[in-house]
């Protein structure tokens, strides 16, 4: 029974630190559109858009991570749950 409550705590954690990594890469994204007018003085078109759809894609990423880390700390958390009969 320890062991799937160290299991449990492992994957908040890891559920938990995927939910900052997303935020933290959507951020970076919202900051580079909301730049891209000044940044298209500076960078040609092809670097803007790459850069955005970079850090557009890898944000998306890891809002999917996080929503399976979350999903498996469900699945143990519900394994860890004694059978009611």
């Amino acid at each position: 029974m320890l062991l799937h409550v160290r299991v449990v705590a492992v994957r908040a954690v890891g559920a938990l630190l995927a939910t900052i990594l997303a935020g933290a890469l959507l951020q970076v994204f919202v900051v580079l559109a909301l730049l891209s007018p000044l940044l298209s003085t500076v960078l040609s078109a092809a670097a803007l858009t790459i850069a955005l759809t970079l850090s557009a894609l890898i944000g998306l990423g890891a809002c999917l991570a996080a929503f399976g880390a979350w999903r498996a700390l469900r699945q143990a958390a519900r394994d860890t749950q004694p059978d009611v009969a």
